[in-house]
C-alpha cells in the first residue's frame, strides 16, 4: 500500500468510536446546516452550501456557518477573504455554485456537502494527515492526495468524505 493511504487507514483506524461517529454524521450535518440557512433565508440547499464552501478557507466551522448566515441575510460579513465574500455574493446572486467556486477544495467541500460521498476535501488538516509540507498544491499532488484518500477509503469499506471527516478529526485533534 502507499505510504500516505497507509497512513490515512491508520489515522482512521486510530479514532475513538466517538470520533468515529462525529465523522460519519459530519457532512450530514453539514447538509442540514445548509438546508436549514436555505429556509431561514428563502432560498435554495445548494446556494446555501455554495455560500458556505465559498467563505470556508481559513475559517473554522462554527465560524464560517455564522458568516454564511450573514452573508444569506444580506448583512455585513467581516473576517473573511474579499474574493470569497465576492464569490459568495454572486452565489446568492444566482450564479451557479460550481460555476463560480474555484479551486478543488471549495468545490470539494461544496460537492461534499450537497450529499457526493466521493468528494475528496483536500484542506491544511488533510495535507498534515499525510505529511505534506505544503499548502499550495499543483493538480498532480492535488490528485495524488484524492487517490491516497480513496484508496484508504476502499481499505477501511466507507466513503471519502467519511473517511475525511474521521481523519480530519484525528488530525485537527476533536470531532468538531
Amino acid at each position: 500500500m502507499h505510504a500516505m493511504t497507509t497512513r490515512l487507514v491508520r489515522l482512521y483506524e486510530s479514532a475513538p468510536q466517538e470520533t468515529l461517529s462525529a465523522g460519519d454524521a459530519w457532512y450530514a450535518s453539514a447538509r442540514a446546516a445548509a438546508r436549514d440557512m436555505a429556509r431561514e433565508h428563502g432560498t435554495t440547499q445548494a446556494v446555501a452550501a455554495g455560500v458556505i464552501a465559498a467563505l470556508s478557507p481559513r475559517i473554522r466551522w462554527v465560524r464560517n456557518l455564522a458568516v454564511a448566515r450573514l452573508a444569506l441575510a444580506g448583512k455585513k460579513v467581516t473576517g473573511v477573504f474579499k474574493n470569497n465574500l465576492a464569490k459568495a455574493r454572486r452565489i446568492i446572486a444566482g450564479e451557479k455554485p460550481l460555476g463560480v467556486l474555484s479551486g478543488p477544495k471549495t468545490r470539494a467541500f461544496y460537492r461534499a456537502i450537497m450529499g457526493d460521498e466521493s468528494a475528496a476535501v483536500i484542506d491544511v488538516w488533510m495535507l498534515r494527515a499525510v505529511n505534506y509540507a505544503k499548502y499550495k498544491l499543483r493538480d498532480h499532488e492535488y490528485n495524488r492526495i484524492t487517490s491516497a484518500l480513496a484508496r484508504a477509503a476502499h481499505v477501511v469499506g466507507t466513503t471519502i468524505a467519511r473517511l475525511q471527516a474521521v481523519v480530519w478529526a484525528v488530525v485537527r485533534g476533536r470531532a468538531t
